[in-house]
């Protein structure tokens, strides 16, 4: 089975990224082609998808963002001496129903992270901890902001799931300001910035949005291969260069346009499962397993990764011999797995 994860992130020459089905923290040397399992969180299931959404680095700290892990924490992996430990956020301002937090970024020392179902932007002063909540919307219990969210100059880009409004949020002065983009009807599931203008992925069957940032926007007519898809259609949107990329949902095309030229280079039969941003590096991991890292909209390395690979390791690291007949679970550190689950591992 291909690998599938929601994000990845570089560390000096290792990028890291955490598995979507299974608790398991996994470095890459993409130069070498070696994947190692490296460990897992403590106190939460093994067998659990999408427990992580995000991960961000900062010095030799990993900061893995919550999706749906049982504790309401920012977990954190020291990459120099394996250590795991966790700074709680509290609960949130309303009911979580699906997934917690899906975008996430550091901005000086506050690591920044939005909510999905939870209309919020949470501030973690990684220095010592303190946790502050924005409340950026009234809560509906319905999906309220999608991953791909773009944090420039202090400034945070939210563009709403359910309408045609993008939330700005200024962190410098805790200040939320809101502007219609786009057609009435439409929604958003990501939004990136090329060539001085924002540009907006839709959520439904409409345009994609050309946005200046205050008051001026240009609807663009989707390709004409999106005409028989009435709503989720596309994963995200990813800057390459001069092209943004629109990513397509699992069973979806994707297409490329190219902001300074204006027009649509490419429509191609791929989805992809995660679209990342890395500053000076993009990366992308189709649906097929397909992982290509890109510089200047260059690819300069690519590998398939393969979950098996993976799940090989996992299997030699665990215990055989240390099973529980009377409560049917294995006993290991932090009891983190049920024999189901351990089988499951152990004999594919």
């Amino acid at each position: 089975m291909r690998v599938g994860f929601e994000d990845i992130v570089r560390a000096g020459d290792i990028y890291w990224f955490f598995l979507n089905r299974i608790n398991a923290l996994c470095a890459l040397d993409i130069y070498r082609g070696d994947i190692r399992y490296i460990s897992t969180i403590p106190g939460e299931n093994f067998i659990q998808e999408r427990l992580i959404s995000k991960i961000v680095a900062w010095k030799n700290i990993l900061y893995l963002i919550p999706m749906r892990t049982k504790k309401n924490a920012v977990y954190t992996y020291n990459i120099e001496d394996g250590n795991w430990d966790a700074i709680d956020i509290g609960e949130p301002s309303a009911t979580q129903p699906y997934e917690k937090y899906g975008y996430a970024n550091l901005y000086r020392n506050l690591l920044i992270m939005v909510g999905q179902y939870i209309p919020e932007v949470v501030l973690i002063n990684i220095d010592n901890g303190d946790v502050k909540r924005i409340k950026i919307c009234d809560s509906n219990d319905k999906l309220c902001f999608h991953r791909h969210c773009y944090l420039i100059e202090g400034k945070l880009y939210l563009p709403s799931a359910q309408s045609n409004i993008v939330y700005r949020y200024d962190v410098e002065n805790n200040k939320v300001e809101q502007y219609s983009v786009g057609n009435f009807g439409n929604s958003y599931v990501g939004i990136t910035y090329s060539n001085n203008k924002f540009w907006l992925s839709p959520y439904n069957k409409n345009s994609f949005v050309e946005w200046d940032g205050y008051l001026e926007y240009c609807n663009h007519d989707l390709p004409k291969e999106y005409d028989k898809y009435e709503r989720n259609i596309f994963n995200g949107i990813l800057k390459l260069g001069d092209t943004v990329l629109f990513g397509g949902l699992k069973g979806r095309k994707s297409f490329s346009y190219n902001t300074s030229q204006g027009k649509i280079e490419q429509v191609e039969n791929q989805s992809y499962y995660m679209l990342t941003d890395l500053g000076e590096e993009q990366a992308t991991l189709s649906i097929d397993g397909e992982l290509k890292i890109k510089k200047n909209n260059r690819e300069f390395k690519m590998m398939m990764i393969e979950e098996g690979d993976i799940i090989r390791q996992i299997r030699d690291r665990l215990p055989v011999e240390v099973f529980d007949m009377v409560t049917a679970t294995v006993l290991r550190e932090g009891d983190l797995m049920g024999l189901s689950d351990y089988l499951s591992i152990v004999l594919g």
